[in-house]
């Protein structure tokens, strides 16, 4: 009888364990970079080419530009700085600096580049 109860004690004791809430792991929160890059007459440069660097840690993400001429970074610590820098065949690069993101959203840049002078 005294184990019949045992059992069923740790039986219960161990279903309602399974109920209670457990730690959550830590969490890093998030958000990101997004834009355009154009060139100077404003058209958007598709396949243009974006890598956004954590100042802090070095970590590069590079990404290319859609037919629109729009990128997306997504997924990266808030804070900064960081530097995004933009390059395209034909054109000059852009780099912008101490880009910082926080918690409303999504930093939205605008990168225009300028035509790359003739080679001589």
């Amino acid at each position: 009888m005294k184990i019949k109860y045992l059992l069923a004690a740790s039986v219960v004791s161990l279903s309602t364990a399974g109920l209670m809430a457990t730690p959550a792991a830590a969490q890093q929160i998030t958000s990101g970079i997004e834009g355009t890059v154009r060139d100077n007459s404003g058209t958007p440069l598709g396949g243009a080419t974006v890598v956004v660097t954590d100042t802090r840690t070095g970590a590069e993400r590079s990404l290319s530009t859609g037919t629109s001429g729009q990128f997306r970074a997504e997924s990266l610590t808030t804070g900064g700085p960081y530097t995004v820098t933009a390059t395209a065949p034909g054109y000059e690069g852009q780099t912008l600096e101490n880009v910082s993101i926080n918690l409303q959203g999504n930093t939205t840049l605008g990168l225009p580049l300028p035509a790359a002078p003739p080679k001589m």
